[in-house]
Formats: structure tokens, sequence, C-alpha cells
């Protein structure tokens, strides 16, 4: 099955200070992709067996000229990859599957867009 969360990748990151719009703003980006997850899912039951994950993030293109045009080539920089799906990984938990555990593998790719997403697809091994 397919998934696709509109938007720019989240993340979850760590403060070093307990700065509440940082908090709340993991909150609400928690939140909305649950929501969007749990929409595209529908009532399927969840999950319960191995299963591998192959996860594309799309990034938002840089806008400097000098880049030229990144459409589809891999991004190098920040976000940390592991990070983003570990996100998606955590937030997907009681949704997809009762525990991420069931991941037996993973493939993950970092890309730039004009039209920044999370897709990821679940197949069942």
């Amino acid at each position: 099955m397919k998934y696709v969360i509109a938007g720019d990748p989240s993340y979850f990151t760590v403060s070093r200070s307990s700065q509440k719009d940082i908090f709340n703003n993991q909150k609400y980006r928690k939140v909305v992709t649950e929501i969007t997850i749990a929409s595209q899912h529908d009532e399927r039951p969840m999950y319960d067996g191995k299963i591998h994950v192959d996860f594309t993030f799309y990034l938002r293109s840089p806008k400097s000229k000098r880049y030229g045009d990144l459409e589809g080539a891999y991004d190098p920089k920040i976000p940390d990859l592991l990070k983003l799906v570990k996100f998606i990984e955590d937030v997907a938990t009681g949704i997809l599957y009762k525990n991420s555990c069931i991941i037996c593998s993973v493939s993950a790719k970092k890309r730039y867009s004009r039209k920044p997403r999370t897709e990821f697809e679940v197949k069942i091994l």
C-alpha cells in the first residue's frame, strides 16, 4: 500500500532549551501526519507480520539560481535521512501497526522537488 503526505517532510528536532514554539510545531506536524496516514489507510486492518517500507522524501528545491534545476536530484543537506524515517515510523505506530519492530527492512532516499512531500510504500514480506 502506498501513502503520500503533502508538504515538507517532518522530523523530530531535539531542542536544547524548552522552546514552546518548537514543541507545538512538532506536535501539530505529528497530528496532521497521523490524520493523513489514517485517512489513506482507511479501515484496513493493521499490519501484523514482517514488512518492508520504501521511503522517498521530496524536499523543497533551493531557490538560488546558482544551483539550477535540481528536480529529482539527491538532497545531501539537512534534515538527516534517519530522522525523517524515524518520524514516520513513530507516527504510523498505532495506525499501520501496533509496534514498529515488525519493520524488517527499509529503503529510503531524499530528493529535491518543486512539490515537497513524503511518499512511502509498505510491502508484506
